[in-house]
């Protein structure tokens, strides 16, 4: 777009109102000059000033015109709107009427230029709409035109030759009003009219004849055309207020001028401005960019709640101020729901005297009713210091308005790329960008990179790696990136320097298997000539995060494996690289992963050599950190390898989600060990010494809970059966005492049955309770058979609370209230013999029936074999406790270990 001078045809200036900075007018403000009051009022007039020939409604007769030849087939058969209410008139649409004069299309050019020219809209096209008949009686309510085709911006209406009383319109536009009257020349004449989409208007009854209209949509079809006649004077000094605006009052972030039209959010753009509207945003549009300024377009809606008028009659209540949706000049929303202050608002937005555009009934809440909401939608050119734009950006911001935010920025560096104020502003906002919005794509952080590349600004570059590593969104800045490198080294014979590029991508990766992937992605955009040098750099990135990164976690095992299958019989490069990484930051996770993976090759390889090989790393790897691989007590809470949904019959191995837990990547590994030659295996078995004896020493300090220990318990049986291995007297021992401690738990003692009447004492929390005391009294003797207490109804329910069932049950005593005597009534307490004993044993066995149920997936042939007969007793079949209610299922043995699925983890396998 031209940032010239301002050549708009519909443009004309008001030479008495030429108000600059510099006017002298002591009659204009109550602030003084240099205050931004001050400046908002002369802006103000400045903009005022700005006049054009159109208006926001026209009228013209035509006696002198051609026949259209109107051929329409009006009858009965046509049919009104159903709403008879708000419009009465026969209607056609435009496909159901010809024009057949050859003559009219000539004249009904003359009566769009008329038209056009009245409204001050060139650059738009008239499209035939509908034919309506208006009969006696016929009227249109107040209403407003809609939206019916992409840029519509005004109707057009052309009245035929028809003798007819009534029928006025009446047009209102804000506080600016027309009447347009059709009937004096009715009968001889042709009467166009034309008025803006958001023009308010009604069509009056017609008292008599008919009234024969042709409907047409004003269309925007282009940019105005710029004339010379524009004065430079107004241009420079629309300038001159937004210089001032971007130097002198730095603590401004926007402010808000009120159009002359309103429009829809979908219509809100430079493109669709109307009348006034488009030459004074044009004005400002082609003056802001130079000035250090950026013009948006936006719908303000101000929401008032009415105040309390029965104590204060001037009480205007709340009010608020908010931009519904902030646009670029071409219509791109960059921000919604920003509240403003009317402190940020110049120029006059008329509402006194005004009915609300929208209303929210309040609603009615017990005695009273809520206020309602009122609210007055008009539409603002925003204008904006390029130092505050990042004010807009906001943990609310979308990922599109942040793009649409940075294409601001970017068409305003393309309109001016060597100005170094524009670049200077435009690489500030970036970077705040990435420091202040939480919603940004990659495609935004693409458009970042590239600019930071063609600005030369290399800390801007890395931010934006950086932020797309963290929010993983790297593929489209990676994209961007081979891209600017392809370009950059094509007819280069220097190759690029992989470290200034890249490196940023190294430092923020997370862990190895992220860097993996972020390389990978780069490999497969570059040209196949930077490849070779790329993938040099690749390898050797790969090796220094193995040597420096601080922790290597399950995640890196990707990459990790890729490094071995690299170094594949380099037994050398394990000793020396990879064992003491492991040994010295590697997470326990990722250890049992490489081993495990290593075994498996070991068994699965190609040949006997590769077998070898990988038996022997995986050798090393053990040796090197047997150490760090114990389990803790706590961890075994955790193991996540055995499905018991359908225990005690099927136990199945699970691998659960991205990082196996450790208990079950532990077990896996003493699995795979017992498979593997005696080497090996005795490494299983020092792993499993190593863990279970400092445990069992330690007993005394096990915590009461840690969770369930089923599945680790369980797993330990069935990978000792599957391997045939007998239990050592650690992991035997251990086994013992976690089933003892966590799987049976404290054993209740057998109830005992006391002699003649006598029950438990209750005892009580108030050591002084005389009541209670009498209770227990009463209690422990072996004859007395009733208790009676005469006391008010707090006392006597206290008493009661301390037998089972409390006031109200017969469990162990028959407890009642005589209320015949006078009050206070009295509770009467009766034992009755043996119900204590039955309620105690009863009880217990619902306890041993849980502990049953517990060990009850344990009753296994092979668990018996491996704990022994006598340990099998005691823990599994409770041979030791009194009174075992039966098993209420028949017991069904799982299957074989043989049978089971294979223990070896699914994940990124070595070859």
């Amino acid at each position: 777009m031209d940032t010239g001078l301002n050549t708009d045809p519909a443009f004309l200036i008001d030479s008495e109102s030429d108000h600059g900075l510099d006017s002298d007018s002591s009659t204009d403000s109550e602030h003084g000059q240099g205050t931004i009051e001050y400046w908002k009022q002369q802006f103000s007039r400045q903009l005022d000033g700005i006049k054009t020939v159109g208006d926001f409604a026209a009228s013209k007769q035509y006696s002198a015109f051609a026949n259209p030849g109107l051929e329409a087939p009006f009858g009965r058969g046509d049919k009104t709107l159903v709403d008879e209410n708000v419009r009465k008139t026969w209607e056609l649409s435009n496909d159901r009427f010809k024009l057949a004069n050859p003559a009219w299309p000539g004249f009904f050019e003359t009566v769009c230029q008329g038209a056009s020219a009245s409204l001050g809209i060139p650059g738009v096209r008239f499209e035939p709409y509908k034919l309506l008949l208006y009969e006696e009686g016929s009227f249109f309510k107040r209403h407003k035109d809609s939206e019916k085709m992409p840029g519509m911006i005004g109707t057009l209406v052309v009245c035929l030759p028809s003798q007819h009383e009534g029928g006025d319109v009446h047009l209102a536009l804000g506080d600016k009003q027309r009447t347009f009257s059709t009937s004096s020349a009715s009968a001889f004449d042709i009467t166009s009219l034309a008025w803006f989409s958001d023009v308010t208007h009604e069509v009056t009854r017609l008292t008599s004849g008919y009234r024969l209209v042709l409907t047409y949509n004003i269309v925007k079809s282009r940019p105005s055309v710029p004339s010379p006649r524009a004065l430079i004077k107004q241009q420079e000094d629309v300038g001159g207020f937004l210089s001032s605006l971007s130097k002198q009052f730095k603590e401004v972030d926007h402010l808000v001028h009120p159009l002359e039209h309103k429009y829809t959010e979908s219509s809100l753009s430079l493109r669709n401005m109307k009348g006034r509207d488009h030459t004074v945003c044009n004005c400002l549009e082609r003056q802001s960019s130079k000035h250090g300024c950026y013009i948006l377009l936006a719908n303000l809606t101000k929401t008032r709640e009415p105040g309390d008028m029965y104590y204060d009659e001037e009480d205007e209540g709340e009010t608020s101020l908010t931009l519904d949706c902030v646009v670029s000049c071409d219509g791109d929303l960059v921000a919604s729901d920003v509240d403003i202050e009317m402190a940020d608002t110049f120029g006059h937005i008329r509402y006194a005297h005004r009915d609300a555009d929208s209303e929210d009934e309040g609603e009615f809440t017990g005695n009273e009713s809520m206020p309602s909401k009122y609210r007055y939608h008009d539409s603002v050119v925003v204008i904006i210091p390029k130092t505050r734009f990042h004010t807009l950006l906001g943990t609310y911001r979308s990922d599109s308005e942040t793009r649409n935010m940075l294409k601001v920025v970017e068409d305003d560096l393309l309109k001016h790329p060597e100005d170094q104020r524009t670049r200077k502003f435009a690489l500030e906002f970036m970077a705040k960008q990435l420091t202040i919005a939480t919603s940004l794509g990659g495609a935004t952080l693409a458009s970042t990179a590239q600019w930071a590349v063609k600005l030369g600004h290399q800390h801007l570059l890395h931010s934006a790696i950086r932020q797309s590593v963290h929010i993983r969104a790297w593929d489209h800045v990676v994209l961007a990136i081979a891209a600017i490198i392809n370009d950059g080294f094509r007819q280069n014979s220097e190759l690029p320097e992989w470290d200034v590029w890249l490196n940023e991508f190294v430092k923020a990766s997370r862990n190895l298997t992220e860097l993996g992937s972020i390389l990978l992605s780069l490999d497969l955009q570059l040209s196949e000539g930077l490849r070779p040098s790329f993938k040099a750099w690749q390898s050797l990135q790969e090796e220094r995060q193995l040597e420096q990164k601080p922790t290597l976690v399950l995640s890196d095992l990707n990459l990790v494996a890729k490094m071995v299958e690299t170094h594949s019989g380099n037994i050398e490069w394990v000793k020396s690289k990879l064992a003491p990484s492991l040994t010295g930051r590697g997470e326990k996770n990722l250890i049992i992963a490489v081993a495990n993976q290593l075994l498996k090759k070991s068994q699965e390889g190609i040949n006997q050599a590769e077998r070898d090989m990988a038996r022997e790393m995986a050798e090393v790897i053990l040796e090197s950190t047997v150490s760090k691989l114990p389990l803790k007590l706590a961890e075994i809470a955790t193991c996540g390898g055995w499905d018991f949904a359908q225990a005690p019959t099927t136990p199945k191995f699970l691998i659960k989600q991205e990082a196996l837990r450790y208990p079950t990547n532990f077990l896996l590994l003493v699995d795979s060990c017992f498979r593997h030659p005696h080497q090996v295996c005795d490494m299983a078995q020092e792993l499993l010494e190593s863990t279970f004896a400092p445990l069992v020493e330690s007993q005394r300090h096990w915590p009461d809970r840690i969770g369930s220990v089923d599945e680790f318990l369980s797993t330990i049986m069935l990978v000792y059966n599957r391997n045939t291995q007998s239990l050592s007297p650690a992991v035997k021992t251990f086994w013992a005492a976690v089933f003892r401690t966590y799987v049976i738990g404290a054993v209740p003692a057998y109830p005992k049955q006391l002699p003649g009447l006598q029950h438990r004492a209750r005892g009580c929390s108030d050591a002084s309770c005389r009541d209670c005391h009498d209770l227990d009294e009463f209690l422990l003797s072996t004859t007395e058979r009733t208790f009676e207490l005469k006391a008010n109804e707090k006392r006597r329910r206290h008493v009661a609370d301390r037998l089972p069932g409390g006031l109200y049950s017969n469990i162990v005593f028959k407890i009642e209230t005589n209320t015949r005597s006078k009050s206070p009534y009295t509770l009467i307490v009766t034992k009755m013999p043996s119900k204590e004993f039955q309620h105690d044993l009863a009880s217990y066995r619902r306890q041993l029936a849980v502990i049953r149920d517990k060990v009850e997936p344990y009753r296994q042939d092979y668990i018996n074999k491996l704990l022994g007969d006598d340990m099998y007793g005691e823990l599994i079949m409770l041979n030791q406790i009194r009174d075992v209610p039966a098993s209420t299922t028949s017991g069904v043995k799982r299957k074989a270990l043989d049978e089971l699925p294979n223990l070896s983890s699914s994940r990124m396998r070595f070859g």
